[in-house]
């Protein structure tokens, strides 16, 4: 099988598993849904904290108390996303929302309050949005698992690092990007009262 085959297989499979996946969100009545009777974001409400651990390539760089807020508004489409980082928690708080703009697909928005506007996707339990700030591509996911939510954050350089692929003699192989990913943060975060 010739690579060019190969990768129009791969792009027609990809495309597929798409149309399975809101097929089947269409059925259940939700995109949303977790393992609870309640949807994303009302079976996630509560207060988590934990250590958030920031990493480089020369191991952990260092380390950082974090909590996250979730709350029901007087809005049935808006929760707070409230995260706290370090000890000062006035001076560390980032008040925001999370708006479900269309939950049967999967679709919700975090509004910092500030002009920006984040777009989120949750796909099979896991929060996830992927944004560009100045120079930096970043990664962000939240994932409740069991009484916990784990929050990962994957940056680097906007522009791709290098490039490959391309042609040769024989078959039409497609250009692969590489992106810089230089920091590395993770957090677990349990209940708390």
């Amino acid at each position: 099988m010739t690579h060019k085959v190969v990768f129009m297989f791969l792009c027609v499979t990809a495309i597929f598993v798409s149309c399975k996946q809101v097929e089947d969100i269409k059925k259940s009545g939700t995109g949303s849904e977790t393992n609870t009777q309640l949807p994303f974001p009302d079976s996630w409400a509560g207060n988590y904290g934990g250590t958030l651990e920031i990493f480089n390539g020369k191991g952990k760089a260092q380390e950082v108390p974090m909590e996250l807020h979730i709350a029901p508004t007087e809005v049935d489409s808006v929760f707070k996303w409230v995260i706290i980082y370090g000890e000062d928690k006035e001076k560390g708080k980032r008040d925001y929302r999370i708006i479900k703009r269309n939950p049967e697909a999967g679709i919700y928005v975090t509004d910092e309050l500030n002009s920006i506007v984040l777009e989120d996707y949750f796909l099979g339990g896991k929060l996830i949005s992927r944004f560009a700030v100045g120079k930096s591509l970043l990664l962000a996911t939240y994932e409740k698992i069991g009484s916990d939510i784990h929050f990962e954050i994957l940056s680097g350089k906007k522009g791709h690092s290098s490039e490959t692929g391309g042609e040769n003699d024989t078959d039409e192989i497609p250009k692969v990007y590489n992106y810089l990913v230089n920091v590395r943060q993770k957090a677990i975060l349990k209940p708390i009262k």
